[in-house]
């Protein structure tokens, strides 16, 4: 008997269902690697084979701009505060945002606040018309600059950056020098120290879009170094307020002050009149922006006899106690010599000499040295070459030598006593700070520290060279000051010893000196207390109107600028007498 069992398989459901789940995710794997396939290839045609039209698409929404680096201060020896950055605006456009209908009325308005006309400002809205970023005007100061920006004008924006700010005003203007309106230095400190001051500018991209502007920084800027000077600042208005005295009083053209340490060539005041405020430099000629004390040329009169015999002293060919006849004229090289007030004098000292100003003494000296020998004292105490001082503009002056094609044989004597000549103010006064320092000639500077961020860079004393020995400079110190006694009639301040000499020089023009009584430069140049020299001071006056001797015009301001550098260097007066020759 058959069966029928009726027997079926079953179907394995669950596996089935792992294959489709296997399925599915091998479909999705598979889009996914589709997609990314399909990402990386247009990311390669537009990051590298399309890079060009990249670049062109962001640039037209973003531009490159230099984050400006704020610019060191400048301080003086005590810590006051002679430069420092203050917030300004640059003004700036951007055509591409702005409707061309509104540009008149942007530049209308815009104008006056930038100093431009309607006109200039619209030149530069069409000649950018595509472009977010165009800049107006630089270095507006922020009380125009906010007017600007509470217009709320779209198309114009303000840029912030760093100006230049002068707290004292016109106080030491040729010494600081100015910032102009691109933020570079000019003249003085600010132009010699420029690339220092100025730091280095960052990098930033900026980008545009409808939410605004976004700014990416590409490079941070580094700030610029601050300067610590020599310059203190009391003994610098001293100096200035007694400039400004003596010019008043005599009716000057105009003058300058210097006051040295001997020991270190550190200037402690440098003043100049006319001056000039670096805040407002725009508004005063090109002549009075320059500093005299190191670029104005003139004849130093008998200043240059402290030199003269520093020389004959230091090469033997003279000694303290050497004595000359003075006849009232002296011939040499075709040319006859006669002293200032064309009297003879018979038997004279070398402190004589010094005394009472004795061209023919001078010349004397000179010419007994020979022409080889005393030049060579000459350069070697800095004339005809700059000092190498850190500030702008500084003159070689003019030195003629045997063999240079200006040069004559009479030059030889004239030179002794300070004529056929010139010298700046700077180079007189380094030269005599040499005597001072017992034969030392230091360079003069202005910095003496550079401050990095926490690195600070302190400027060392500079040696030039010796020029005359120890002993020479003693005894010219010695006779310098016996000499004050018996022509100025005075050799102490306060009971300290002074060493100076004066100096009257008549202006040189074409074809001879100007004939203008008052066409002179009156002069003293000293240093004190004598026996341990702290300061050098010249006192230079130009044309003054109402005397024309050094001794008249330049030693009483030279005695008050030292009695207040003795009082604000806290050296009381000494109430015992210094016999003569006691120093």
């Amino acid at each position: 008997m058959g069966t029928d069992s009726g027997y079926m398989p079953m179907r394995d459901v669950t596996a089935e269902t792992e294959n489709q789940t296997s399925g599915r995710i091998i479909l999705v794997a598979l889009v996914l690697l589709c997609c990314m396939l399909y990402l990386a290839i247009r990311f390669f045609y537009w990051q590298i084979w399309r890079r060009d039209m990249r670049d062109e698409a962001l640039n037209l929404r973003s531009t490159t701009q230099e984050i400006p680096p704020r610019r060191g201060e400048i301080r003086d020896s005590q810590g006051h505060l002679l430069a420092v950055e203050v917030q300004n605006y640059h003004v700036c456009g951007a055509p591409a945002e702005a409707k061309p209908e509104k540009w008149p009325e942007i530049a209308e308005r815009v104008a006056p606040i930038v100093s431009k006309s309607k006109g200039d400002i619209l030149r530069l809205f069409s000649e950018n018309a595509q472009q977010q970023y165009v800049r107006l005007a630089w270095n507006v100061p922020a009380s125009r600059a906010k007017v600007v920006e509470s217009w709320k004008l779209r198309g114009l924006f303000l840029e912030p950056v760093f100006g230049r700010g002068y707290p004292e005003g016109d106080f030491a203007g040729q010494l600081l020098g100015y910032v102009n309106m691109d933020g570079v230095g000019n003249y003085g400190v600010e132009g010699f120290y420029d690339d220092l001051l100025a730091g280095e500018p960052g990098v930033q991209r900026v980008y545009d879009s409808a939410t605004g502007r976004t700014a990416l920084e590409l490079r941070p800027a580094q700030d610029g170094a601050s300067l610590k000077l020599t310059l203190n600042r009391a003994m610098q208005y001293e100096a200035e307020r007694v400039l400004r005295q003596v010019i008043t009083e005599q009716q000057a053209k105009s003058g300058t002050i210097i006051v040295m340490d001997p020991k270190t060539g550190g200037i402690l005041a440098m003043a100049n009149w006319p001056s000039f405020d670096p805040n407002n430099y725009s508004r005063v000629s090109y002549d009075v922006l320059s500093n005299p004390a190191i670029s104005q040329q003139y004849e130093p009169g008998s200043v240059m006899k402290i030199i003269t015999m520093a020389a004959g002293l230091d090469a033997g060919t003279v000694r303290r106690d050497s004595v000359y006849i003075d006849n009232g004229a002296f011939s040499f090289g075709g040319r006859v010599i006669k002293n200032h007030d064309e009297k003879a004098y018979g038997r004279v000292s070398m402190t004589e000499l010094l005394a009472h100003s004795l061209n023919i003494g001078a010349a004397t000296i000179s010419t007994n040295m020979g022409a080889k020998r005393f030049y060579s004292y000459m350069e070697a105490f800095g004339f005809g070459a700059v000092t190498g001082v850190d500030l702008t503009g500084e003159s070689a002056g003019s030195l003629d030598t045997p063999g240079s094609p200006n040069w004559s044989e009479s030059d030889l004597a004239t030179n002794s006593f300070g004529q056929g000549l010139a010298v700046t103010p700077l180079q007189m006064v380094s030269a005599v700070s040499a005597v001072a320092n017992g034969g030392v000639l230091m360079q003069p500077h202005v910095v003496q520290e550079i401050r990095r961020g926490d690195e600070v860079e302190i400027i060392q004393p500079k040696v030039v060279r010796r020029v005359i020995s120890q002993q020479a400079a003693r005894d010219l110190t010695e006779m310098l000051v016996d000499a004050m006694g018996i022509g100025l009639e005075f050799s102490e301040i306060n009971g300290y010893a002074v060493a100076g000499k004066t100096g009257t020089a008549s202006i040189p023009i074409p074809g001879g000196y100007d004939p203008d009584p008052t066409a002179v430069i009156a002069s003293f140049v000293g240093y004190l207390p004598a026996e341990d020299p702290r300061f050098v001071i010249l006192v230079k006056v130009d044309r003054p109107r109402l005397g024309i001797w050094g001794s008249a015009v330049a030693v009483p301001a030279f005695t008050k600028l030292a009695q207040r550098l003795l009082t604000l260097s806290d050296m009381p007066p000494r109430n015992a007498h210094l016999a003569q020759g006691g120093r």
